[in-house]
């Protein structure tokens, strides 16, 4: 297993968990919770539909073009690190953004991981 396809599939298992449970620990101190949680859960999902997306339409071109297959590689792994980059940058951007702390009341301490 290559480094991007274990970030991806470590974003898909931190994607699924913000959905599922809605919150999401920065800190112990600080989290994102509700709305905010599942669009940042969903942001980090987003690049496996992407990466099967980019792979299929290069094989639909691959077969009805003259694209060398190494130039098809090249774009399909170009597609999936900026994929990958982009939405780690807005998920922790928009985690940054959108996390409180225990002093703004935001949630109970006890919800805390230890």
């Amino acid at each position: 297993m290559t480094a991007v396809n274990l970030i991806s599939f470590v974003m898909l298992i931190a994607g699924v968990y913000a959905l599922g449970n809605g919150r999401l620990h920065l800190t112990p101190n600080r989290l994102v919770d509700g709305f905010h949680a599942r669009l940042i859960g969903a942001v980090l999902i987003l690049p496996v539909p992407v990466q099967v997306l980019s792979g299929f339409v290069l094989t639909l071109v691959e077969n009805y073009t003259s694209v060398e297959p190494s130039r098809s590689n090249t774009v399909t792994n170009l597609i999936t690190l900026s994929s990958l980059c982009g939405c780690i940058f807005t998920a922790c951007l928009l985690l940054l953004i959108w996390s409180k702390t225990k002093a703004e009341g935001s949630f109970d301490p006890s919800d805390a991981p230890s």
